[in-house]
């Protein structure tokens, strides 16, 4: 048996996209893309919501069970999955703040955002929160925004969505 770590071809979607136009335009009792007016954005975020869901969700014998499908050429006649979805924390972990991830920015340092190079900042404050997109606790930073036109403005963002300025 290898130990060498699987990794995802560069190339690949692994469906992501059908996903995508699925959610856009899925249609049930409980939930309607039409009628609630889903956008691109929105429909994203969900397949990533659904992606990590499922990934927390994994057992040995639902893996199994695939496996077998597929190595037998019957995964289109496979269970369905069951996603257990976990509820956002209300508490801080009990643990807080010593098993808590260290900062990544310290206060003062100047920041952009990973999506947008153009919108800059500096740090002047941090709170530890849960991050419903990722599932988990993570830090949120208060980041005072450079703005050329002398208006005070001031955002916030998760660490995942901030890097140093170079």
């Amino acid at each position: 048996m290898s130990s060498t770590p699987i990794e995802a071809a560069p190339t690949r979607d692994f469906n992501v996209s059908a996903l995508i136009d699925r959610l856009g335009n899925f249609s049930d009792t409980y939930f309607d893309a039409a009628w609630m007016h889903l956008s691109v954005e929105e429909a994203e975020a969900l397949a990533a919501l659904l992606i990590h869901q499922l990934a927390r969700s994994l057992s040995g014998k639902l893996l199994a069970t695939y496996l077998h499908a597929l190595r037998s050429g019957e995964s289109l006649d496979l269970p369905p999955i069951k996603i257990r979805v976990r509820h956002p924390m209300r508490c801080l972990p009990v643990n807080f703040p010593e098993a808590a991830p260290l900062p990544v920015f310290l206060y003062g340092d100047p920041v952009r955002w990973t999506a947008d190079t153009l919108t800059t900042g500096t740090v002047i404050g941090r709170y530890f929160a849960y991050a419903h997109h990722r599932g988990c606790w993570a830090w949120n930073y208060l980041v005072w925004l450079s703005d050329p036109t002398g208006q005070v403005l001031a955002d916030s963002a998760w660490e995942d969505d901030l890097e140093t300025m170079p």
